[in-house]
């Protein structure tokens, strides 16, 4: 072999190095994790430096060699190989996975019912009906209402493929409806009624192998028990544990299916679901509306009746709020009447006790208080659900009441070291959800533990225009 042979090898793995990390700089999700996250950039930071190191190396080892100093030039040879690596073939390797070139297919995942953004004659969202199949196909679905069976609607899919979309139009209130895919068995669900009762949680970490499956499982099946009437149930982010990871997705979609099959699943994204690749898989297997056609953005808006949600994309802090989204969320929060209910659904929080952890402050985000209260302020938001910190919170601030319903299933964060002043209940070191109900001017918001036990319960009265 060529005595440069060995430069010109250290010299292409600091290429690749320097390619992937422009690369990164360029996936969904990565900036904001570089910035809060110290221990990403010093792991970026030393991958550089090792790949740059190679190249010197590898040099000082021809340099050894052709002045009789054989045995130090293997030596040097050998270090330069071993910094040479992690560029040639680390890289490579982390590409595929992040990028989900070598992943399979997600496979089967049952059908379930997710939230549209589409809003049907009677007030009430239009409702997707998706699964995933591992074989390409066909399917037909029937449905209807439940009582006599008598009116039934057929839709037929137009090609075999393997992510199915059904969507269920112009639904009433408070009406039995089932469904039926091929011959298989019937399904049936009930729609939204007054008042409204839905479920919030955050942060499942389906895929995680730190995650407590049995928490989430107990909670899963309090909110499927037709007792408890649920009619909507929104996990506000990290329903993934990595988003860039095919395995997690199915796992998440399998487990949840028990529950979505009859009570319809809104979901927002979060840091873990849309990093990398993930953004593409959270489009195609968590956002029906883009299956549809209708919606490719991560944020939207869904009303039923005289409440209206507002999904937001936030993930690690405030990078992923754009002028596009600020835009567009003034302005639907502004054309929403003022004595109807506002509520917004996004990861990150604006509020928020918690501590410093990894050179984080995980608590009040200035970079969202910044972005987003004033405009919740300026345009009468009521209520805004987030997650990102694994805990249960109330906080209240100039008339917004900010609620933290985690963890669904993530281990629950440490202790607080810092209470925010707008902090009114807090909980940590324990699973669980927000069971909430809103009638004309009222909500009641009730903290419940895996099992259904109440932890706390909070009422807001709706301020008058």
């Amino acid at each position: 072999m060529k005595k440069t042979a060995f430069i010109w090898l250290a010299a292409f793995s600091a290429f690749l190095v320097g390619i992937f990390l422009i690369w990164v700089l360029f996936q969904p999700g990565a900036m904001g994790m570089l910035r809060v996250n110290t221990a990403v950039r010093l792991a970026c930071l030393a991958i550089v430096i090792i790949a740059v190191l190679a190249v010197p190396v590898a040099w000082l080892s021809t340099l050894l060699q052709s002045h009789g100093r054989v045995y130090l030039g293997r030596v040097a040879i050998v270090l330069a190989i071993i910094l040479a690596l992690p560029g040639l073939l680390g890289i490579p390797t982390v590409f595929a996975v992040l990028s989900g070139l070598t992943q399979p297919n997600i496979g089967d995942t049952p059908p379930q019912l997710f939230v549209t953004a589409s809003t049907g004659a009677h007030g009430l969202p239009d409702l997707a009906l998706a699964f995933n199949t591992t074989k390409v196909a066909a399917y037909t679905l029937t449905w209807g209402k439940t009582a006599g069976q008598t009116e039934e609607t057929i839709l037929t899919e137009a090609a075999a493929v393997r992510t199915h979309a059904f969507i269920l139009t112009d639904l009433e209130p408070n009406t039995d409806y089932y469904y039926r895919l091929g011959d298989g068995s019937p399904c049936t669900f009930r729609t939204a009624g007054d008042p409204l009762r839905f479920a919030v949680g955050a942060d499942a970490h389906y895929g995680a192998a730190t995650r407590s499956e049995s928490a989430s499982t107990e909670m899963l099946l309090q909110i499927a028990d037709p007792q408890n009437a649920f009619s909507y149930f929104f996990l506000v982010g990290d329903t993934t544990h990595w988003g860039f990871s095919k395995s997690h997705w199915s796992v998440a979609l399998r487990e949840l299916a028990g529950t979505t099959a009859t009570i319809p699943l809104g979901l927002a994204p979060g840091n873990h679901d849309t990093i990398f690749s993930g953004y593409d898989n959270y489009l195609r297997y968590a956002h029906p509306d883009s299956l549809l056609g209708d919606n490719s953005k991560l944020w939207t808006r869904i009303d039923v009746g005289r409440v209206h949600f507002f999904v937001i994309d936030l993930g690690w802090s405030a990078e992923a709020f754009t002028e596009e989204q600020a835009a567009w969320l003034e302005s639907e929060l502004t054309a929403v009447p003022a004595e109807d209910w506002k509520i917004i659904l996004g990861h990150g929080f604006s509020y928020a006790s918690g501590t410093y952890n990894a050179g984080r402050y995980r608590y009040d985000n200035p970079e969202t208080i910044a972005c987003l209260v004033p405009l919740f302020e300026r345009c009468g938001v009521n209520l805004v659900f987030s997650g990102h910190n694994h805990q249960m919170e109330i906080l209240e601030k100039s008339g917004v009441t900010y609620v933290i319903s985690s963890p669904f299933g993530g281990i629950p964060s440490s202790p607080r070291t810092y209470q925010s002043p707008y902090s009114l209940w807090y909980e940590s070191g324990q699973y669980g959800f927000a069971d909430v109900t809103i009638t004309e001017d009222e909500a009641e918001i009730v903290f419940r533990a895996p099992g259904g036990s109440e932890v706390y319960r909070h009422f807001l009265a709706k301020s008058q225009p």
